[in-house]
């Protein structure tokens, strides 16, 4: 059974629920999953009150065979769209330019449906309708049998205007088992895309929106080229990457058992989380990164905020060119190795294994505190004699610490004294106390700690 229904006609002051329906488009008994910017927050009225022509075609269907159908409906820019189905093995959808229409304020929506028996008409019933949520509700249902588990599809499309500049109100759509795909749409801006997705693959490529939801689980999440005031990706048992994406606001991405590629990122917050799997950044700016993960490699290079954490277990940490006021490296069992340009902050902690880094500093003028804490293996550490000032302080046990001035200096040799100077701990200053701005503690135990002031400036 084929059904498309229209929008009912309301007279007004005849059904008070019904007026404050018509009034609003939204029912304020409604759950707040489906706001077009803000999931804690109705559809917007001002987003329902520029609304061109409503659907502005009516639902045609195409039987092609006795397994297969076609369903065609024309909308306007009012209203966002919700694709769902229901007793259907797999459905998928795919947001895409529309080449060859002169209406550029209208979309078109297309379900192909099909089925392994051939009673598709008795079986499936297709809607296109305005739902309590004030959305477009493109909906397919079959009735359900044991193959239903087995040889039902759902392939959905929507093409949007091709040229000009079109704001669409969101797209809110629920697949399995296939995959959604949204690609070269910057001449489209829209309020919000909310995905869920099952056992699917997400790509979304050359996409402008307000706010963008997906979640998703054991497949891929692929972003590409992203503009957007938000993204929030929670997924399990998939990996994701995320590729010249830009966020005025957040950028939060979870998964477990699946590894996160983050590469040319700017936004001002960073959430970036997996579980037993590879978590590597590069070329991020922003104001603040937290990247962890667990069992597996953090790998971060050409990086900067005001705050960055990377965090692992039993696995280890390398960085390359990463600037921040505030950096926390930590692990366990393993390695951290890097170069360190910080201003007020580094912490950098595991356990059984070597730590081997280069301190630059961002302000030389500014009070800065290192610490370098592992145990049962070695520390190494460079800073720069010319700019560094203040005390360092480093302790190891049954084992030597050796502190390394340059053989020669460029310009004034620094004054700098021992406080103590024993084989396995050495504190001591470096320049006029009355200037002190760098503090440096180095633990660890059962290996040599070796400190290396450097004469040039790094």
């Amino acid at each position: 059974m084929i059904r498309s229904s229209s929008v009912k006609k309301h007279n007004p002051g005849t059904d008070p629920e019904a007026d404050a329906v018509q009034e609003t488009g939204l029912n304020a008994d409604l759950p707040p999953a489906y706001s077009v910017i803000d999931p804690n927050a109705s559809i917007s009225n001002a987003i329902l009150t520029h609304a061109a022509e409503p659907m502005l075609s009516e639902l045609k269907v195409d039987v092609r065979k006795p397994s297969e159908l076609v369903a065609t409906k024309e909308f306007g820019l009012d209203r966002p769209i919700y694709f769902h189905t229901n007793n259907v093995s797999s459905s998928s959808l795919i947001v895409e330019r529309q080449v060859g229409s002169s209406n550029q304020n209208a979309v078109t929506v297309i379900a192909e449906v099909s089925s392994a028996t051939s009673d598709i008409k008795d079986r499936c019933t297709v809607t296109m309708d305005v739902n309590k949520q004030g959305e477009y509700d493109v909906f397919v249902d079959f009735k359900w049998t044991i193959l239903n588990a087995f040889s039902t599809q759902c392939k959905f499309i929507l093409r949007v205007p091709a040229a000009g500049s079109a704001v669409h109100p969101g797209i809110r759509a629920e697949i399995s088992n296939d995959h959604f795909g949204m690609g070269h749409l910057h001449h489209t801006r829209f309020e919000f895309i909310t995905v869920r997705a099952s056992g699917s693959y997400v790509s979304l490529s050359g996409i402008s929106a307000q706010r963008i939801n997906v979640d998703c689980s054991n497949k891929q999440v692929k972003l590409v080229g992203i503009e957007c005031h938000e993204l929030c990706v929670a997924a399990s048992d998939a990996s994701i990457e995320a590729v010249s994406v830009q966020s005025t606001v957040l950028l939060d991405l979870k998964t477990t058992n699946g590894k996160l590629t983050i590469t040319d990122l700017r936004s001002p917050i960073v959430y970036a989380k997996t579980s037993n799997s590879k978590l590597s950044l590069e070329n991020v700016t922003a104001g603040k990164v937290d990247a962890i993960t667990s069992g597996n490699k953090i790998k971060c290079s050409s990086t900067t905020a005001d705050h960055i954490l990377l965090k692992t277990s039993n696995s280890a940490i390398e960085t390359e060119a990463i600037a921040a006021d505030s950096l926390e490296l930590i692990t366990s069992n393993s390695s951290i190795k890097g170069d360190w340009f910080i201003k007020n902050k580094l912490n950098v902690k595991t356990t059984n294994s070597k730590i081997a880094g280069t301190v630059k500093f961002k302000d030389p003028l500014a009070h800065s505190v290192i610490n370098l804490t592992t145990s049962n293996s070695r520390i190494d550490v460079s800073l720069p004699v010319s700019i560094f000032c203040g005390i360092f302080d480093a302790k190891t046990t049954n084992s030597s610490v050796n502190v390394e001035w340059p053989s020669q200096f460029d310009g004034k040799e620094p004054f700098y004294n021992y406080i103590v100077n024993t084989k396995s701990y050495k504190r001591g200053s470096v320049g006029s106390s009355v200037d002190f701005k760098h503090d440096l503690v180095a633990k660890t135990s059962n290996s040599d700690i070796d400190v290396k002031f450097i004469a040039e400036s790094i």
